[in-house]
C-alpha cells in the first residue's frame, strides 16, 4: 500500500471526524482475490472500510496480490477496520465465504 503523506493524513482525519457517507454491501470471498468496495457507488475519498467475516472460514485481506499465506487474517465472526483510501482485497481457502463491508467517506 502507498505511503501516507501529510495531506493524506489531514484528509483522513477530516473525513474520519466529518465523513458524509456510509455504504454497505454483502460480498462473496473465494479462492481469487475480491475487491472489498461497494459495487455500484464508489466513494471518492474513503476514510475507512470495515470488513466483517460472516462465514465459518478465515478470510485474508491485503492488496491485489493477497494470498492466504501472506494476507492478514480475519477470523470467523470477527471484523477488521482498515483506514485507507486504497483498494483492499480479500481471499479465502475455499469458495462461497460471506463477508460484509461498511465504508465511510464522501462522494464529493
Amino acid at each position: 500500500m502507498a505511503q501516507v503523506t501529510w495531506s493524506d493524513a489531514w484528509r483522513r482525519l477530516y473525513f474520519t471526524l466529518g465523513f458524509k457517507n456510509y455504504q454497505y454491501q454483502a460480498k462473496t470471498v473465494g479462492v481469487a482475490a475480491s475487491k472489498m468496495q461497494h459495487t455500484t457507488n464508489t466513494l471518492k475519498w474513503r476514510a475507512w472500510v470495515k470488513i466483517f467475516n460472516n462465514s465459518a472460514a478465515t478470510i485474508y485481506w491485503g492488496d491485489a496480490s493477497v494470498t492466504t499465506a501472506a494476507g492478514m487474517p480475519i477470523l470467523p465472526n470477527d471484523y477488521e477496520i482498515i483506514h485507507t483510501n486504497e483498494d483492499v482485497y480479500c481471499i479465502a481457502v475455499g469458495a462461497g465465504n460471506d463477508a460484509r463491508i461498511l465504508e465511510a467517506g464522501t462522494t464529493t
